[in-house]
């Protein structure tokens, strides 16, 4: 009888052990497993010895498990992961025609409609154009985040003006008087033959930064006027830049290297401040200027952003990182909840953007609104946040990667070494600032989405014109143009027609 009741003694001791195990294997079991997948920043792997603090910090925020596959080969494999029936449940896409794919095969939730509620600031973000633009039969295909590219303008040297007595260009034809005075006046002061006006990096394919050019004498691409399609071959503005170019060609104002070196080759030269011309993002700019100068902060007092002289600059972005879920994840309620306030947590202006695309608090960094849309992060921090290394991504970058999730180029994100802004970022933020006051070509080309093959032929035949004609290869324009309208123009045009009327940008 004793033995009888000390075996149910020891029974229930082990149930009532067993219980809390049970429980917690059940509640591990519930937390919900997010596979996150898209074509990667940075393809290097982490090392399997480095934890990884973003994908930490995901899961610890919201309760769930979440896995980053980063494919190098995404295009073919996110096409096999579905036909095998083995999608991954958010899905960060690079272009629309990945998307649609898909969307159109029904893998992907078909509706985000439902969940817009749950994403109020996410959705003030998204301009009507791109609602517009994910907009399939009255359904939303995909979530985008705020939209935006690097802020690509022209910079003068602004040191060299003052030097030479001129005023800023405020015509193409004084912008070329400047560009003489900046190649053969000595502007450096170096007594040596050595600046030129302008710079480009062809890299043996193309015209690079000249092309830009053509921002002064009309729009981009293709746009509506008067009721109809409209292209810079069509309405003249394309020739105008090509004699304008050619100019600078012909007459030595442009770097002799400009069709043969690549971007990276080209950079010696521009930190030395050979070019009085530049066609670059600001930050981008200053920040490597600064540091290919070894730090010193004269680029603070070189450049400025140039007022056009003509025309405007190109727009920003329109539909920002595109991003949605499989049918099957859009079928689980607790995993869309916690998608969707991963999306509106990380929505535009809020912190945990920062944290998401650079670390900000994750790392240890601190940040500081330096206002105007500019923030403030400083990577120097010496909390040692994480044993293994201070700024992680630096270390390993592919960390990054998590930051596609929310990615948007309109986020005012500067860096520096301080605790402080040194003159350096301060410029900086004042030239971003500047660069979205001034005036931008329509929007509307972007949304445009052509046969692959049919836009990269009009590309080719005018890549390979623009570079005869500057070079004196060739002359007759307007046999060129006849040839790009019945490869490629013309269906390209009837292509944007149907587009603009379809999103009510034209009758």
């Amino acid at each position: 009888m004793k033995h009888r009741l000390s075996l149910l003694v020891v029974l229930g001791l082990l149930a009532g052990l067993m219980a809390p195990m049970a429980l917690t294997a059940m509640a591990e079991a519930e937390v919900p497993e997010i596979e996150v997948m898209m074509s990667p920043w940075v393809s290097s792997p982490m090392p399997d010895y480095v934890d990884d603090p973003y994908n930490q910090w995901l899961n610890d925020t919201y309760g769930a498990n979440f896995k980053l596959t980063a494919s190098t080969e995404f295009d073919t494999e996110i096409l096999l992961r579905f036909a095998s029936n083995n999608a991954p449940d958010l899905v960060i896409f690079d272009n629309v025609t990945q998307l649609d794919k898909l969307y159109d095969e029904g893998v992907l939730l078909d509706d985000w409609t439902p969940y817009l509620d749950k994403l109020p600031n996410t959705m003030a973000n998204v301009t009507d154009l791109a609602k517009q633009f994910f907009d399939r039969d009255g359904k939303m295909a995909a979530v985008p985040t705020a939209a935006g590219d690097q802020l690509f303008s022209f910079h003068i040297r602004k040191d060299w003006l003052d030097t030479l007595g001129l005023e800023a260009p405020d015509s193409p034809e004084a912008l070329l008087e400047v560009l003489r005075a900046f190649t053969h006046n000595d502007p450096d002061g170096n007594g040596q033959d050595d600046t030129y006006g302008f710079t480009a990096a062809g890299g043996g394919t193309g015209s690079g930064e000249l092309r830009n050019l053509l921002l002064l004498f009309g729009h981009p691409s293709f746009y509506v006027s008067n009721g109809e399609v409209s292209h810079p071959l069509l309405d003249g503005s394309f020739k105008e830049y090509l004699d304008f170019a050619k100019t600078l060609v012909d007459e030595g104002l442009i770097d002799p290297d400009w069709y043969t070196q690549g971007w990276n080759e080209r950079k010696p030269n521009l930190f030395q401040g050979k070019f009085g011309l530049v066609w670059y993002p600001s930050e981008a700019l200053l920040t490597e200027t600064n540091e290919g100068r070894g730090g010193d902060g004269t680029v603070v007092d070189m450049y400025e952003i140039m007022d056009m002289p003509s025309g405007k600059l190109a727009p920003n972005g329109v539909i920002g990182t595109i991003r949605t879920v499989s049918a099957e994840c859009g079928a689980d309620a607790a995993k869309m909840d916690i998608i969707c306030k991963l999306f509106e947590d990380t929505a535009l202006p809020n912190a945990d953007y920062y944290k998401l695309r650079y670390g900000y608090e994750i790392d240890g960094f601190i940040m500081k609104d330096l206002g105007g849309g500019s923030m403030y992060i400083n990577k120097t921090d010496t909390t040692q946040f994480h044993a293994c290394s201070n700024a992680i991504p630096e270390s390993f970058p592919a960390l990054w990667n998590w930051g596609k999730i929310v990615c948007s180029y309109a986020d005012g994100y500067l860096a520096g070494a301080g605790e402080e802004p040194d003159e350096v970022v301060k410029k900086i933020s004042e030239l971003n600032q500047k660069w979205h006051q001034m005036d931008k070509y329509e929007e509307d080309y972007k949304i445009l989405s052509a046969d692959p093959s049919i836009q990269e032929e009009s590309d080719r035949i005018m890549s390979e014109f623009e570079i005869n004609y500057l070079l004196g290869n060739a002359t007759d324009y307007d046999a060129f143009v006849e040839q790009w309208k019945n490869a490629a123009g013309n269906a390209l045009l009837e292509d944007a027609e149907q587009t603009f009327k379809d999103y009510g940008l034209m009758e």
